[in-house]
């Protein structure tokens, strides 16, 4: 997963994590020249060996790093990089037991600081929703993660497509692609999860999902959904504008040797939208988008 994060000489860093063979590999980018090559950090200490990329946050607890992937004991594990000490940390394991793919994973505005929450499959086609809650009043002992709700069926993969959007003071919204080929959108609100939309076919991996700032007008506006997923090999950018929520839209196919579209976010350089793809080789490849389109950039790992 590609996070950009608050390390770097300008604060402004890409921090990507990664699953190559038996390493779990942290690599970055320093973003106070934009000629700098992408730089391996080192191996992740875990507790256990990851069989998946995992989902990542740069939290509001001292800007550490939140991870949490598909763990060797059948659950997910939350670990996390205290910045203070320099050490690498186990939460817990939680979840349902053999999750499907990449969970996705964001800390919300609920409570102060946040809370985490998370979305993933669970061997049987549904989503789970976890939480754990992050302040007081304590409803549950610190540091544990609940789950919340079950939902959807058929989904045949799940990826880092959990958002908490501006829509509704704070809706989450999740994206997952089912056994069709087609990806089905939900929607957390005051009734819990609800089908929105199922647009697309013939994924062959799970989305990945951003709020941006195309389409807000302002800085408190509602940004358009976009979305990137693997199909036959390319890569698949779909929209949706959320002012007045409505269809989503196919806006651009690119990339090549694409197995699935493991990260997505909107960058400071000229709202860029930075993706970061797993090829059909196993190697990791940069792309991003500018005013001009789709650009592939470098082989990352």
């Amino acid at each position: 997963m590609l996070v950009q994060g608050g390390n770097g000489a300008l604060h402004n860093n890409f921090e990507l994590f990664v699953k190559i063979g038996m390493n779990h590999e942290h690599w970055y980018r320093e973003n106070s020249d934009a000629k700098t090559p992408w730089l391996k950090v080192g191996v992740v200490r875990s507790v256990d060996p990851w069989r998946d990329c995992p989902a990542v946050v740069q939290s509001t607890f001292n800007r550490n790093f939140e991870l949490v992937y598909r763990s060797t004991y059948h659950q997910l594990r939350h670990v996390y990089f205290d910045q203070s000490s320099g050490w690498w940390n186990d939460a817990t394991i939680f979840g349902p037991v053999d999750p499907v793919g990449i969970p996705g994973f964001v800390q919300s505005d609920r409570g102060a600081p946040g809370d985490f929450e998370v979305v993933v499959v669970n061997q049987y086609g549904q989503a789970e929703h976890w939480t754990k809650h992050n302040s007081a009043p304590w409803t549950r002992e610190p540091g544990e993660w609940y789950q919340r709700a079950t939902f959807g069926a058929d989904f045949a993969f799940g990826g880092p497509s959990l958002v908490q959007s501006r829509l509704g003071g704070g809706e989450l919204h999740y994206v997952g692609t089912v056994t069709s080929g087609a990806m089905r959108h939900y929607r957390y609100g005051a009734s819990g999860w609800t089908l929105e939309n199922t647009f697309g076919d013939n994924a062959s991996s799970a989305p990945c999902l951003i709020e941006g700032t195309y389409g807000a007008g302002n800085e408190t506006g509602v940004g358009n959904f976009e979305l990137c997923v693997a199909v036959s090999d390319r890569i698949e950018h779909w929209w949706r504008y959320n002012a007045v929520p409505g269809a989503w839209n196919l806006s651009a196919v690119f990339g090549a040797q694409v197995r699935r579209v493991v990260s997505l976010l909107q960058s400071t350089y000229g709202t860029n939208l930075e993706l970061v793809a797993e090829r059909t080789d196993g190697a990791y490849q940069h792309y991003w988008r500018d005013g001009g389109g789709w650009h592939t950039g470098p082989i990352v790992t």
